[in-house]
């Protein structure tokens, strides 16, 4: 068993790193690290050595001791079809696959890449911060990813900034031969642009930079901002935004049951998981009568309809009360909901648009709306949707899920 002590000797280094959020998962999206040549195999062999413990995730790491109990069952399991000669093969063929990765994120650490950046004690002011959109002179619009100040001992020098360019998509229906503008935009989609600070203003457009590798470092848009992964804000957190409200106290339940829709948005948020399901509760019941009480009526009568087995009935009822009232949240959440039980993800990923664009806060809609986009491959929208969804709710085990596909999806963007 000299071996499986070895092994879990590597694998305790390894969990470590995990635990710290130190893995070239997180270097790549705190900017630290940019694509290289042979990356994809890298993070490949990172998210293998994940998949060896049933569970542990980018975004969920398990506990040290379920890690050893995994390590010892592949030795020790007495039900495996496998010999131990294969087995003690397949331990080396991992230790060494341990201590490939476990070298290569100690010489990220040496390098600093880890290191939080501060704007205090700088030489001079950074006016521009991570998730601002912003006009490049020569280059157009974009988004900040990363700043650094050079020390010169001879020379002043102004702030540097890596910057994502805005990008046309690629033509989905151009069978022509020759290469367009748009073709060349999407295949420098991971070219960074490191500009000085005098090229650069503020974007006069508060709208999203279009780009497939945003989603590599940043979590969706919000407040005229793109939203900085965990990664990203750990790097940077001195550029981290604040919350536009400040979170609220604990209140009581005379205070949840007499709260107005703004207040009871902001205690959905709460950190205190009792107040913030009673919230949601509340939430539902005030979107549920938005429309009066014979919109009410019919819905529960549809979805009645639906569930005694009369689907396309049912459907039709639901259609005609969306079309009555438009803006409707339960009547659209209800049609979303069955439109994707049909199996029809592309008008289901509308109506769950919808619902999040009348209440952002929605958390069903932002699970449904993560769930379509991902079964059609609509990544840019499924992260930033599943996110969100996670910052409401971190054990949501949609946003899990999704977020999972997403890391999957990102090794094919190199």
């Amino acid at each position: 068993m000299r071996i499986c002590r070895v092994l879990l000797r590597a694998a305790k280094q390894f969990h470590q790193y995990e635990s710290e959020h130190r893995s070239l998962y997180a270097a790549v999206r705190s900017g630290s690290l940019l694509p290289y040549h042979g990356i994809r195999e890298d993070w490949k062999r990172e998210q293998s050595l994940r998949s060896l413990v049933d569970g542990m995730s980018p975004h969920e790491t398990l506990a040290w001791r379920d890690v050893v109990t995994a390590v010892r069952d592949k030795f020790t399991a007495a039900d495996s079809k496998l010999p131990v000669s294969e087995r003690l093969d397949r331990a080396f063929t991992t230790l060494r696959l341990l201590g490939l990765h476990n070298d290569m994120v100690h010489a990220h650490i040496a390098n600093g890449m880890f290191a939080p950046k501060r704007r205090d004690g700088l030489p001079m002011d950074v006016l521009f911060k991570v998730g601002d959109v912003v006009r490049v002179e020569g280059i157009g619009r974009g988004v900040v990813c990363s700043w650094n100040v050079p020390r010169l001992k001879y020379r002043k020098c102004t702030p540097k900034y890596t910057i994502l360019a805005h990008i046309r998509p690629r033509p989905k229906d151009d069978e022509s031969d020759e290469d367009t503008a748009a073709d060349h935009d999407f295949d420098d989609r991971w070219r960074m642009y490191h500009v000085d600070e005098t090229r650069i203003k503020l974007s006069r457009k508060a709208s999203p930079v279009k780009n497939p590798s945003l989603l590599c470092y940043f979590d969706g848009f919000e407040h005229g901002r793109h939203v900085p992964c965990r990664s990203l804000m750990a790097r940077f957190p001195d550029d981290v935004a604040p919350p536009p409200h400040a979170r609220p106290v604990i209140p009581s339940i005379l205070d949840l049951q007499n709260a107005d829709e703004d207040a009871l948005v902001l205690y959905v948020q709460s950190p205190d998981a009792t107040v913030s399901h009673i919230a949601r509760t509340l939430l539902d019941a005030k979107w549920m009568d938005e429309a009066g009480p014979g919109a009410k009526r019919d819905l529960e009568r549809a979805m009645e309809v639906y569930a005694g087995g009369n689907k396309p009935a049912g459907r039709k009822q639901m259609k005609a009360i969306v079309k009555a009232h438009p803006t409707y949240v339960s009547a659209l959440e209800i049609l979303a909901i069955t439109t994707l039980d049909d199996g029809n993800a592309e008008d289901a990923l509308d109506l769950f648009q919808r619902v999040v664009d009348l209440k952002p806060l929605h958390l069903r809609g932002l699970s449904g709306l993560a769930t379509s986009a991902a079964k059609l491959r609509q990544w840019d929208v499924a992260h930033a949707s599943a996110a969100k969804l996670i910052r409401l709710d971190p054990t949501s085990s949609i946003a899990k899920r999704v977020l999972a596909k997403v890391d999957d999806a990102l090794y094919y963007l190199f």
